[in-house]
């Protein structure tokens, strides 16, 4: 597992771009998806690319956004896509507020007990277990969202693994 909540990766798929869009489109409409299309998610599709974040029946502000750009692929007729998933903007600043604030607090906290050259105090540990938390807090739900959301678009979109561009 990565420590920093986002993934960019590239694949193929034999369906040419319009009919990837569109199944993208299916899976994305209000009403659930045919059965034979797994989903569903909630999202918009653009001319040439999607975002889009899968349906959960609980909250979860760290869920990805994901993002694909679709291109032709003229060496086999089919599509190249770019997927990223990642933190939504407002919850990326508010992990970065809380992080920087607590790791602040921890390293003053901690400063300041060098300086008086005490014994540990169980109370130093506060902002440390903080910040672990507020680390744990904000990657752990993201991947495990990753890892629900990707293999449903690998099998909806007909995805095969290819090299970065």
């Amino acid at each position: 597992m990565r420590f920093f909540p986002s993934l960019t990766e590239y694949f193929t798929s034999p369906l040419p771009p319009a009919e990837l869009l569109e199944r993208v489109r299916v899976a994305c409409s209000p009403t659930s998806p045919p059965a034979s299309l797994p989903g569903p998610f909630q999202g918009t599709v653009f001319a040439n690319s999607f975002t889009l974040r899968r349906v959960i029946s609980y909250r979860n502000d760290v869920r990805p956004e994901i993002t694909g750009t679709v291109e032709p692929n003229p060496a086999s007729g089919g599509s190249r896509l770019r997927l990223r998933h990642r933190l939504p903007p407002l919850v990326l600043v508010f992990a970065a507020i809380w992080l920087l604030f607590i790791s602040f607090a921890a390293l003053v906290v901690g400063s300041a007990a060098l300086e008086a050259k005490a014994g540990l105090d169980p109370n130093l540990l506060i902002p440390v277990g903080m910040l672990l938390f507020g680390v744990l807090f904000f990657t752990l739900p993201f991947w495990s969202e990753v890892q629900e959301s990707r293999p449903l678009l690998v099998q909806l979109l007909a995805l095969e693994p290819a090299p970065s561009a």
